[in-house]
């Protein structure tokens, strides 16, 4: 059991992790450019890889998003429905790590690896959910639908 056990809640759906970012995450969400990945099954989770390249400094960075309300047939039907279900998810950018949003996804159960340091500093009242790069992703999902099928 890790020290978060009792912190944890709820996990988030998709829609809870978009209406809770940051509107100024939102505005720069054209700036970065994705790139799927692959996807596969692992332990009854779909896990969907991607990769974000950032028009400014052209930095790369990758994205996990698994999907853990997953139907025993996995079609589209069911995969655009299990997209609006419980979410976890994880970016190797900076800022998901030193704005907080690692913890706050720790706290709130819908980080994939825990991060056990609040951000004192950088984002003391915990505002937000999650990164540029996620939220690209998170809004774009669905066009990769075919391609995760296709996969699994």
């Amino acid at each position: 059991m890790s020290k978060f056990e009792s912190f944890r809640l709820f996990e988030m759906k998709k829609r809870q992790l978009l209406s809770q970012a940051h509107k100024k995450r939102r505005l720069r969400i054209n700036e970065v450019s994705l790139q799927y990945d692959g996807a596969y099954l692992e332990d009854g989770i779909i896990n969907i890889a991607f990769k974000t390249t950032t028009s400014k400094k052209g930095t790369t960075y990758n994205q996990l998003i698994q999907i853990l309300d997953v139907n025993n047939k996995i079609d589209k039907n069911n995969l655009l429905k299990s997209l609006k279900g419980n979410l976890k998810v994880d970016c190797s950018c900076p800022d998901y790590l030193y704005k907080g949003f690692k913890y706050i996804g720790t706290v709130k159960d819908y980080a994939i690896e825990d991060e056990d340091i609040k951000p004192i500093e950088t984002n003391p009242e915990l505002k937000g959910s999650v990164c540029k790069h996620l939220l690209a992703i998170l809004i774009n999902i669905e066009k990769y639908v075919p391609q995760i099928l296709e996969d699994l």
